[in-house]
């Protein structure tokens, strides 16, 4: 499916509705308590960095974050925690 009309210009669209959020948040961020924490299996701290808390939190909210590895299964991933 291609976005561009007949003379490869982008065809403007009317009337289409923006769909609806989920509400659905990726990083449990509001919920922490100091001393709380979660694991993001598969990431890397340069990865997380840009995710790191949103920017209406990053006030009132400080996070730290450490390379680990899940006992259990050896995996490798990302443990935040909040400090503040």
């Amino acid at each position: 499916m291609s976005d561009t009309g007949n003379n490869g210009e982008i065809k403007i669209e009317k009337g289409i509705p923006i769909p609806i959020r989920t509400g659905h948040k990726k990083y449990p961020w509001e919920d922490l308590e100091v001393g709380d924490s979660f694991f993001c299996p598969g990431k890397l701290i340069t990865q997380m960095n840009g995710e790191m808390c949103p920017p209406t939190l990053r006030k009132q909210r400080k996070f730290t974050a450490r390379t680990r590895t899940l006992e259990d299964d050896n995996e490798e991933g990302v443990r935040i925690w909040r400090i503040k």
